[in-house]
């Protein structure tokens, strides 16, 4: 359930998941990934603002300071919070939204809201390379290579050099014009 809430300077932010930690004591996210400590005591309400993290789609407290924060639009973190904020223990790659994908040899290219990523699945998902690309609409397979095409039109050549990810289109003879 969505809800919303007027915080200090009375702009309205909107409330996208909640997790309980104690009977007196609520953990808050935001749409804009702030997240909040709500405390109540009888008549006594008080929400402070201890940080930002990916904006959550659902929050689990899980003990001493330490929480999930599972995001459909980012990487879903895992997050502690302590005296000066927020400290991310770690980040769980979010591939979604995916817009469109190709199969090869070693997995899938994938083009979604982080941009290019090339994975293989098994009892995990190993990213073997990425292209933080925005924009990123389709992606195509051309011999060793990938084209992806973006928002406007263009388009970009993305081949393995080195064991990196790379823009290959300059050696394409002119032939993505």
């Amino acid at each position: 359930t969505t809800s919303s809430y007027g915080y200090g300077d009375g702009h309205a932010v909107m409330m996208k998941a909640w997790a309980r930690v104690n009977d007196t004591t609520v953990l808050l996210g935001d749409s804009a990934g702030g997240l909040y400590v709500c405390e109540h005591g009888g008549a006594d309400v008080r929400v402070q603002r201890v940080g930002s993290t990916s904006v959550p789609s659902a929050l689990a407290y899980l003990d001493s300071g330490v929480v999930f924060v599972g995001s459909a639009l980012a990487d879903s973190q895992l997050v502690r919070i302590g005296g000066d904020g927020i400290d991310v223990v770690d980040e769980m790659v979010n591939l979604g939204p995916i817009v469109d994908f190709i199969c090869i040899e070693s997995g899938l290219v994938v083009c979604g809201g982080s941009g290019i990523r090339n994975v293989r699945f098994g009892v995990g998902v190993t990213e073997l390379g990425a292209a933080p690309l925005s924009g990123a609409r389709r992606v195509w397979g051309v011999g060793d290579r990938v084209v992806v095409g973006l928002a406007g039109g263009e388009n970009v050549v993305l081949g393995m050099v080195a064991g990196e990810v790379a823009d290959v289109t300059q050696g394409m003879g002119g032939l993505m014009k």
